[in-house]
């Protein structure tokens, strides 16, 4: 079948359709009214317009009744015609066909495709040829055998009787469509095998805008070319940094749907979004008999992550790297200094950098200020100007490049003032390091592994129902977030605290009102009672604040680096999102 992502669209169909056909008249009349001059000179005004006015007249007093008394007209003479001997052949096709078609044990979601491509081929090739021919047999035998001149004795105007004649052909060819697709469908239906017939379902698919990480994982338009046909099936080299990213958009509540898991009194009923793969594998070496029963694994991870599409279209050179990896890893500070060290490249040994170079850190700044600008967020404005600064600086330094390699003019290019918008862009990133790793944050869910079952008898579809609320370990970034969201918000409460000690009660809050197991609920709290005589901790004013000004993500971030929040419950740190309020930004999520 056909491989098409667009779904079909009718009020855009419609549209078009009234488009042509009202361009169509208009030409028709134009082509009219030019030929009536040619022929008739200065009387073909009048001729033309009285030629007008008679097709309007006919066309505002058309009577359905003689219109319907046409039509059946038609249909009548096609059957007497024998038209409708096209059913004849399309049964001789059905039963043969079983023979001539691929073993329907084999590769089941295959068959479905195999079976329907035939079915639809042969549909198309019947009718068209019998709605043809019949068409253009019509007229001549109307006149042969004279029914014509009985017609037009009647009281029915010339346009009804095309419009007649038109309705007649079209209830005939839908006619036989209806009659082909009945039986058709019963056809595929006892053919499939069992476990194919649950894909004869008629969906509307929302694919993403896919794009890769190579080996390396730097952003890539394309996977491997493994010598696939079809390009659009990139592969990707399994055991490396390599990945295929599908950005969906527009995802909302209409997107989630309730699926039912399990039978019997072990039925659940999932509330979620449904995730289909169709990928195939190729490898050099087998693997273990194992691995090649049970097919080749793989995982999705959802992904929200604003510092990817912020700054990820700066990795598109090797000098450009450096910053990008520390700015996408949230190593802001480090990043500035990777900023300044290329700053400082540009000013002083501008030829290094390739033309090239010059244009991906334009784009990539460019993209990063007006990623940070849709996040609409008052605390990044001054980095998102500098952004755009620095950007609007690189255009310049192109431009000139551009006019020297294509004109032979010597030009000096505006490095040093490039360099230095790139310096002030490295100040401003370093002052906001904190606001920039709070405002944007980065959240990955790993969904639970399988195996693609493309290539294998009896195997479940490739079917994935990812519920609404995730639960799953937390890393580090996200296990800070938590935490700081839990204590800030409770602080103000001031809900941390009894009198000059942390509360008794926090342990048994932590694991009602942020589902935290018990292990881990008390591991906190004795890090918290530790900091606190430690004197990293303060109480003052009710509320339990870090000493020295400290954000608490900073403070919980801190924590984990120090590796003194690891848990000891067998499943880690826990923890509950949504997936439309947590992983949705701005309307759409990568997977």
């Amino acid at each position: 079948m056909d491989f098409d992502i667009r779904p079909y669209n009718l009020s855009s169909a419609a549209t078009s359709w009234m488009m042509l056909v009202g361009i169509l008249t208009l030409i028709s009349v134009g082509l009219s009214f030019v030929l009536s001059l040619a022929r008739n000179g200065g009387s073909g005004v009048a001729i033309f317009t009285r030629g007008l006015g008679s097709y309007l007249g006919d066309l505002f007093s058309l009577s359905l009744g003689r219109i319907y008394a046409l039509t059946k007209l038609t249909l009548l003479e096609a059957i007497r015609r024998k038209a409708l001997l096209v059913f004849v052949v399309f049964a001789v096709l059905l039963m043969f066909a079983g023979w001539f078609l691929t073993d329907t044990n084999s590769r089941p979601e295959l068959q479905v495709s195999i079976h329907v491509t035939f079915l639809l081929t042969a549909i198309a090739w019947l009718i068209l040829p019998a709605v043809i021919f019949l068409s253009c047999w019509a007229l001549p035998e109307d006149i042969r055998i004279r029914s014509l001149h009985t017609v037009v004795t009647k009281p029915a105007r010339r346009l009804e009787i095309v419009i007649g004649r038109m309705a007649g052909m079209g209830i005939v060819a839908c006619l036989v469509l209806v009659v082909m697709g009945v039986i058709g469908a019963v056809w595929i239906y006892r053919k499939l095998p069992e476990n194919s017939r649950s894909q004869l379902t008629c969906r509307v698919p929302v694919f993403g805008q896919l794009y890769f990480f190579d080996v390396d994982g730097q952003p890539a338009a394309t996977g491997i070319n493994v010598g696939d046909t079809w390009m659009y099936r990139s592969h990707i080299a399994g055991n490396s940094r390599a990945r295929a990213v599908w950005m969906f958009r527009d995802v909302n509540e209409s997107s989630i749907v309730r699926e039912t898991i399990g039978t019997g009194d072990e039925a659940k009923t999932v509330e979620g979004v449904k995730l289909e793969c169709r990928f195939e594998a190729f490898r050099t070496v087998k693997g273990s008999e194992k691995s090649v029963l049970q097919g080749v694994q793989a995982q999705y991870t959802l992904s929200s992550n604003p510092r990817e599409e912020a700054f990820g279209m700066l990795s598109q050179g090797e000098a450009l790297r450096p910053v990008a990896d520390a700015l996408r890893d949230g190593q802001f500070r480090n990043g500035s200094e990777r900023l300044k060290e290329l700053a400082t490249r540009v000013r002083s040994n501008p030829d290094e950098l390739r033309p090239a170079d010059y244009l991906g850190l334009q784009n990539g700044l460019a993209v990063a200020g007006v990623v940070l600008k849709e996040l609409k967020l008052p605390a990044l404005l001054p980095v998102q100007e500098k952004f755009e600064a620095a950007s609007n600086s690189g255009i310049a330094l192109i431009r000139v490049l551009q006019i020297n390699n294509t004109t032979g003019a010597t030009d000096k290019p505006p490095y040093a003032e490039f360099a230095e918008s790139l310096e002030t862009l490295a100040g401003g990133i370093l002052e906001n390091a904190d606001v920039l790793h709070e405002s944007l944050p980065k959240l990955e869910v790993p969904l639970p592994a399988f195996h693609i079952s493309e290539y294998h008898e009896g195997a479940a579809e490739n079917i994935t129902v990812v519920p609404r609320k995730l639960r799953f370990a937390a890393d580090y970034e996200t296990l800070a977030r938590f935490l700081s969201g839990i204590f800030e918000k409770w602080s103000e409460e001031g809900k941390l605290v009894e009198g000059n000690a942390i509360s008794s009660g926090l342990v048994d809050s932590l694991q009602k009102d942020a589902s935290v197991s018990p292990l881990n609920a008390e591991l906190l709290v004795t890090v918290l009672n530790e900091q606190l005589t430690a004197g990293t901790l303060k109480i003052s004013d009710g509320k339990l604040a870090v000493v020295d000004g400290r954000r608490w993500f900073a403070f919980f971030d801190d924590l984990i680096r120090k590796e003194l929040l690891i848990s000891q419950d067998t499943d880690g740190w826990l923890i509950e999102k949504d997936l439309l309020t947590d992983l949705v930004s701005n309307g759409f999520y990568a997977s």
